[in-house]
């Protein structure tokens, strides 16, 4: 019965292999990172082809102390500095290097159940896993090495990292069952959370931004408002004049709630009637406008929603039975801890203007000052990596707050100005692959405290009242 047992289950491991390995699982990414934060990093680093790593930072180990003996595997220091210096900041401001630590026992417990129970990952599974994460995201080989080069890790080591990603997932895939959730159930889960599914009254239109920064805006902006209401394609004029690079693609279309953009553009847009052109400026310059849709203020219908609380409550039984897994290795296993990690406190990354997710996005409005039709375009350059600034107020805000911003506004420049020398995580939505279009942002600046959105300007006084530093 072993080996019958031991041959099934190798077929498992390798049939949810050939699948990550073109379509992974959605609902596994949360738990890839529970699991392996090594692996699930770098996988999202380099395929999104992130650059920002701290210039002075290496991955080169600092001692081999073995801090944790599980059933005998040591864990070192080496292998937790690894880990955690590949950590993006906001990792690091939500998880210390004990939390980093206990998560990799967590991980080396079940690679040995997994090993026990006989699974296997072939190198076939691993070459194919890795031509899936190639293909998949646009990336040439040249290219995954390169990333792979910038952060100190080796073809061979990240080929290590998926063999081991993969033998997790597919003995949590065959270990771990979550049953089909009814209908019924979903619907009990709707009609429980009315919170969760309450849209408010939103405005759909479409706009072409012509930037105060261009000679002879007005009359740019003009005359593509005559020639929209002449009767020219929208979607064409958009492509042909607009400076919001953002919503180029989508023909300017924006849906929204009040209180997300400007407030001269969002009185105009709920304000007009279906089929209706406007023209009206605000700080960022002149915004033809036309208006498609009222959406009334309501429930999101049921079956807009359903797959979506079927993924979610399916999802987080997953996380359930994994985090009893768990529990249970470990009242099974022999843990020793050999060392006290060091309590220290990372140095801030620095935060240079490049964008971290896989979505171009730029809006069209924020807390908006009127200013004059046309504005003369800044000459003055803009430092990306300044001089060090020590001041402790700057310093906190800067690890408790994301700036989220575009080159071209010149709030956001002001805001940079006053964090100059410090090292404050800045998202340019107008960079190519900025998260800024999934996340929402809508308003430039936006300041991103605590989940908590805050627009345009705001005094180190009130960020600092906002952050409690």
């Amino acid at each position: 019965m072993a080996g019958k047992k031991k041959t099934r289950k190798k077929k498992t491991a390798k049939k949810a292999t050939k699948k990550s390995a073109k379509k992974p699982k959605k609902s596994r990414e949360n738990t890839f990172f529970l699991l392996g934060l090594l692996a699930l990093v770098i996988l999202l680093i380099i395929v999104s082809l992130y650059t920002y790593m701290p210039k002075d930072t290496t991955t080169v180990p600092s001692e081999n102390t073995v801090l944790v003996t599980v059933n005998g595997k040591q864990i070192t220091q080496n292998a937790l500095d690894f880990q955690y210096d590949l950590l993006p900041p906001s990792y690091k401001a939500a998880a210390s290097k004990e939390v980093v630590l206990e998560q990799i026992v967590d991980e080396e417990l079940i690679v040995q159940a997994a090993q026990e129970a006989g699974f296997t990952v072939s190198q076939e599974d691993v070459h194919e896993q890795v031509q899936g994460i190639i293909a998949g995201n646009g990336v040439t080989p040249e290219e995954l090495a390169e990333n792979l080069d910038q952060f100190g890790v080796t073809m061979e080591q990240f080929e290590g990292l998926i063999e081991r990603q993969l033998l997790i997932q597919a003995y949590l895939d065959d270990v771990i069952t979550v049953g089909e959730t009814s209908e019924a159930d979903i619907k009990n889960i709707y009609d429980a959370s009315p919170e969760r599914f309450t849209i408010a009254e939103q405005a759909k239109v479409r706009h072409i931004l012509v930037s105060t920064q261009r000679e002879d805006a007005a009359i740019i902006a003009k005359d593509a408002y005559d020639r929209a209401q002449a009767g020219d394609d929208f979607c064409d004029l958009v492509k042909e004049t607009t400076d919001d690079r953002g919503s180029r693609e989508t023909c300017g279309e924006y849906t929204f709630p009040r209180g997300m953009m400007v407030p001269k553009f969002e009185e105009a847009s709920f304000a007009m009637d279906i089929g209706e052109f406007r023209m009206i400026q605000t700080e960022f310059g002149y915004h033809v406008i036309e208006k498609l849709e009222d959406i009334a203020a309501g429930m999101q219908p049921f079956d807009e929603v359903q797959t979506q609380i079927k993924n979610d409550f399916e999802n987080s039984e997953f996380l359930r039975q994994r985090q009893a897994l768990v529990s249970g290795l470990r009242d099974e296993a022999t843990i020793t801890y050999d060392a006290v990690v060091p309590k220290e406190t990372p140095e801030p990354e620095a935060a240079p203007v490049v964008s971290d997710e896989d979505v171009l996005a730029e809006a069209p409005v924020e807390e908006a000052v009127e200013a004059p039709p046309v504005v003369e375009p800044s000459t003055e350059p803009v430092e990306v990596m300044p001089a060090k600034n020590d001041d402790p107020t700057l310093n906190c805000i800067a690890k408790k707050v994301t700036l989220y911003g575009a080159s071209w506004n010149q709030d956001t420049q002001d805001a940079l100005g006053k964090f100059e020398g410090v090292d404050l995580p800045y998202i340019a939505c107008d960079e190519k692959g900025s998260s800024c279009f999934e996340r929402e942002i809508s308003a430039y600046p936006t300041w991103m405290i605590d989940g908590e959105r805050y627009l345009g300007p705001q005094s180190v006084e009130v960020l600092a009242q906002l952050t409690e530093c």
